[in-house]
């Protein structure tokens, strides 16, 4: 099995329209992603 991992990290922001709260202002998000595929032979 072959197999490649790829691992990435990005921050986002954004505001909530028409919401009352702490999250209507312009505030941000931090993510990861992983991403993992195989298969069983190359060609």
């Amino acid at each position: 099995m072959y197999k490649i991992k790829i691992i990435s990290h990005f921050s986002a922001a954004h505001s909530l329209r028409e919401y009352k709260g702490k999250c209507e202002s312009l505030h941000g998000h931090n993510w990861k992603v992983e991403v993992l595929v195989g298969s069983e032979r190359l060609n």
